[in-house]
């Protein structure tokens, strides 16, 4: 059984929100960059729509930062790589952004975790283990 079976999804949301609150911002966004290739088209769209969220909570609209990004909303939400990867680098010149949507997305997709970089899913097993 993996780690992750063996807690719920509210201790997974908790141990990545204190996990990833502490990362350094730039290594989260490297991190994420490198790893881009290796997440589904699905872990994609969520990751997005997390991110979109966050741009919401700021006031921004989905269309405003997918133009500021350069690129058609529908390419965002359709899980488009290249789209994800303006979006990602759109997002990290938002102070905090990246890190409140990759918290945001365990919470509401824990079954998708292990999509995310290796970094971030040993960091979060860590925190659950009291490693």
């Amino acid at each position: 059984m993996s780690i992750f079976g063996a807690h719920d999804a509210t201790a997974i949301a908790d141990a990545a929100d204190k996990f990833i609150s502490k990362m350094d911002e730039d290594a989260l966004l490297r991190a994420l960059q490198e790893h881009v290739s290796h997440i589904s088209d699905a872990g994609r769209i969520s990751l997005a729509d997390s991110m979109l969220d966050a741009f919401r909570g700021r006031g921004e609209s989905s269309e405003d930062v997918a133009e500021a990004c350069g690129v058609h909303i529908d390419s965002v939400r359709a899980g488009d790589a290249a789209a994800f990867t303006l979006l990602l680098r759109y997002a990290a010149e938002n102070n905090g952004l990246v890190k409140e949507a990759v918290a945001s997305f365990v919470e509401t997709q824990p079954e998708r975790l292990r999509e995310l970089p290796a970094v971030i899913v040993d960091g979060i097993t860590a925190r659950l283990t009291g490693a």
